[in-house]
């Protein structure tokens, strides 16, 4: 390779990276790679794993425990023994050898029903880790459409900043036309010449805004603050149920359905505790297989083997009251349960229904905002005809200009409002985003 080639290679490498290609971003394709890299989702899919692997009746103890144990010593003696015969036997440095094993297996036959109230327990925990799992997602959602609607919005803005930097532009070239015609003086230009600069001013701030709206938006989706992105949705309201539908939904929503969840795995332990109250019945049963040799002594080998089956009973009598006090505590764990799932009702409901009267008010500002938005923009460009005519001062043009953005970046700021009420009422619902 000549030396020519290796410098055109390098500096078109380093123009290469010098560009940055923005990516078309959906908000549906947001929301899906801000699930695919959440960590909280990931750290909450492995405790459904968790709990799906818990949730087995060996873990429960309705399964048969089985057992081998091999045992195997060799001893050196010094043997002195004096037998009722009259022989004596004294032997130093006798060898022994013992070796046991057996093979035991035990089963559950009765234990006051608390295999099926801890299976149950985990059925349910299961359950709960699926709807903790769920919110999740849900509340990412909601998350991810606030950000996403937030960029939209400093956008929108940045956009009306820019035509007002225009009419501005408008308005200079009009009253420098007017002090070449002389109608007009140099205070007027020096006037204008001041809100242009101004209006920059807010351009390169907004411009700061985007930036700061779209590194937050990165943040929701777990992004590297390096990637550009450029959002390819609009915004648009969508029609919201009933206020009798949305609190009819209220009931089914991941919240309440996982306070529901802690009441019933609070009730599976008030059985289990109440099950701990009764005998517990195991059958047993093994095979052992136990030989003894010895060098000398009286019994040089001993060898055993066979079966043995049988039931053992544990009765509970007396604890200290430990049992009869954690049934009290259950008991009372499980009505705070249940008073806390009805708070949380109550909470939700208020909530639902201070956003849902919120939502309607903005919706009808943005109808109104819209009326008055229209008059401003036939109002401006009316006053421009005129100023350019000479049938009007530069006082009525910056008051009609100052009209037309108020109503502009009003309409903007309702618009999102609205928008962001429905994405919480939605969220509040568990409606679809």
């Amino acid at each position: 390779m000549t030396f020519k080639s290796m410098l055109l290679s390098a500096v078109s490498l380093i123009l290469s990276s010098c560009f940055v290609y923005a990516q078309n971003l959906s908000l549906n394709n947001a929301v899906n790679k801000a699930i695919e890299n959440n960590f909280q989702v990931k750290i909450l899919s492995n405790q459904v794993e968790i709990a799906e692997l818990s949730n087995t009746y060996g873990n429960a103890g309705g399964l048969p425990l089985i057992a081998g144990n091999v045992n195997q010593n060799f001893t050196l003696n010094n043997i002195q023994q004096e037998l009722s015969s009259g022989v004596t036997i004294n032997q130093k440095n006798a060898t022994g050898n013992s070796f046991n094993s057996n093979l035991n297996a035990g089963i559950l036959v009765f234990n006051g029903f608390k295999v099926r109230a801890s299976k149950a327990k985990f059925e349910e925990l299961v359950k709960q880790n699926k709807l903790i799992l769920e919110d999740e997602i849900l509340e990412l959602k909601a998350n991810v459409n606030a950000a996403y609607y937030k960029v939209l919005e400093a956008q929108e803005l940045q956009n009306q900043y820019t035509k007002n930097l225009n009419l501005a532009t408008r308005k200079k070239d009009l009253i420098q036309a007017r002090i070449n015609a002389g109608y007009a003086n140099e205070a007027d230009l020096l006037q204008v010449q001041i809100e242009w600069n101004n209006l920059k001013t807010i351009i390169d701030l907004q411009n700061t805004n985007i930036a700061t709206a779209k590194k937050e938006l990165l943040l929701v989706m777990a992004e590297h603050p390096s990637k550009v992105y450029e959002l390819t949705d609009t915004l648009a309201h969508q029609s919201l149920p009933a206020y009798s539908d949305l609190e009819a939904k209220l009931n089914s929503t991941s919240l309440l359905n996982i306070a529901e969840s802690s009441i019933l795995i609070q009730r599976k332990i008030q059985k289990e505790i109440e099950a701990s109250k009764y005998p517990a019945i195991r059958l047993n049963g093994s095979y052992n297989f136990n030989r003894i040799q010895n060098s000398a002594g009286f019994n040089l080998v001993n060898q055993n083997y066979g079966p043995a089956i049988g039931l053992s009973m544990n009765i509970p009598i007396y604890n200290g009251g430990v049992l009869k006090n954690q049934s009290k505590i259950a008991a009372l764990q499980y009505e705070n349960l249940e008073l806390q799932k009805n708070l949380l009702y109550t909470q939700l409901l208020s909530q639902l229904a201070t956003e849902i009267e919120r939502h309607d008010n903005l919706l009808r500002q943005c109808d109104e905002q819209n009326v008055t938005l229209e008059k401003a923009s036939r109002l401006i460009e009316i006053m421009l005809t005129k100023f350019q005519l000479n049938q009007s001062t530069i006082l009525d043009l910056n008051l009609a200009q100052q009209t037309y953005e108020n109503a502009m970046l009003q309409s903007i700021q309702l618009n999102y409002a609205a928008k962001m009420s429905e994405i919480k009422i939605r969220r509040l619902a568990d409606l679809p985003l």
